[in-house]
């Protein structure tokens, strides 16, 4: 069910395979689930692979490029994101979830793999903040023991992001805050690769925890954190 559930997820967003190193958290059947994962997407998208061609340039979408993007704030020019932006995104958001996975800080492992994402995707899209505040939320709960979700919080307030109703006219129909934060896009960017590092080192830099209903191992710590 894992593998499955895996599976599903990369094939409606690739990216997703960011997820995979869960397997890894498996008592036992780990090979078995990482084969269903895969094996669940390659069948998922082998109609339309098959049907059409032009199917696969679906990894290289045109996608515009914002001012407020991690990519952008790291370098990134153009109207659209770069050929290489989602191959890059495809390489690394796994590879720093399978890092997490072998250090043993399961909690970890869906934060960083968003983070990571995002730290490279060339837009800044209001709705990101939803997955990512969930899965910050997971990790204040099994990968810390605060009593306040601070991850979760500091998640919140720093990806936040206002709404209007006249987008083409923002600039000159809103003021204070939500005019700030429109107007200086290449602070917004800033702002949020920041928060791309800060999650990604605390969930390295907290103790690893055992998941709940299984014993600590013998170099899990057994106190509280402060």
């Amino acid at each position: 069910m894992t593998g499955l559930a895996l599976g599903l997820a990369i094939a409606s967003k690739p990216w997703a395979l960011g997820f995979l190193p869960l397997v890894l958290a498996l008592p036992r059947e780990r090979l078995r689930a990482a084969a269903t994962a895969m094996v669940t997407a390659a069948v998922a998208w082998l109609p339309f692979v098959l049907g059409d061609t032009g199917t696969m340039t679906a990894l290289h979408p045109p996608v515009g490029l914002v001012p407020g993007s991690g990519l952008h704030t790291l370098g990134a020019r153009g109207q659209v994101v770069p050929t290489w932006g989602r191959t890059v995104q495809l390489l690394l958001t796994p590879a720093a979830a399978l890092a997490v996975a072998l250090s043993r800080r399961w909690a970890g492992v869906l934060l960083v793999a968003l983070a990571v994402r995002l730290a490279l995707d060339p837009q800044d899209n209001a709705y990101y903040i939803g997955s990512t505040a969930m899965a910050a939320l997971v990790f204040d709960l099994l990968g810390t023991r605060w009593l306040i979700p601070w991850t979760t919080v500091l998640t919140v307030v720093l990806l936040w992001q206002p709404f209007v109703h006249d987008y083409a006219h923002r600039l000159t129909t809103t003021s204070g805050l939500t005019y700030w934060w429109f107007a200086h896009q290449g602070i917004v960017g800033w702002v949020h690769l920041v928060w791309a590092v800060l999650v990604v080192a605390l969930v390295m830099v907290m103790p690893a925890l055992p998941l709940p209903g299984r014993s600590a191992s013998p170099s899990s710590p057994s106190e509280p954190v402060a």
